[in-house]
């Protein structure tokens, strides 16, 4: 058996490969869509989308339960708690494009 045949067993790969394969056509459904649902609405349908297939994914596979190691909590506690923009209030960001504007020359 070659080598790249016995990459293409592997479960990674083949989630890997999957998950390209949804991400791929996630994009032609969300150019249909994007007229008639709002930017939030068509990210929460990938996500769900998403989830769900890599879920039955999973059953079909018969893929035993994934625990997180302690010792790699620590590593994951800084991304839970970072703000990003999209977690920013409209007030929040209206005052930072005035702070913006005031600042530029």
């Amino acid at each position: 058996m070659s080598e790249s045949a016995r990459g293409l067993r592997n479960a990674g790969v083949q989630s890997t490969l999957l998950a390209a394969v949804l991400f791929g056509a996630s994009a032609p459904v969300a150019k249909l869509l994007r007229g008639e649902v709002s930017p939030w609405l068509l990210a929460g349908l990938l996500y769900v989308g998403a989830g769900l297939g890599m879920g039955v994914w999973r059953l079909v596979r018969r893929a035993p339960r994934v625990r997180l190691a302690r010792n790699e909590v620590p590593w994951l506690a800084p991304t839970s708690n970072t703000p990003t923009p999209t977690t920013a209030t409209t007030t929040e960001r209206r005052a930072a494009r005035a702070r913006d504007r005031r600042v530029a020359p």
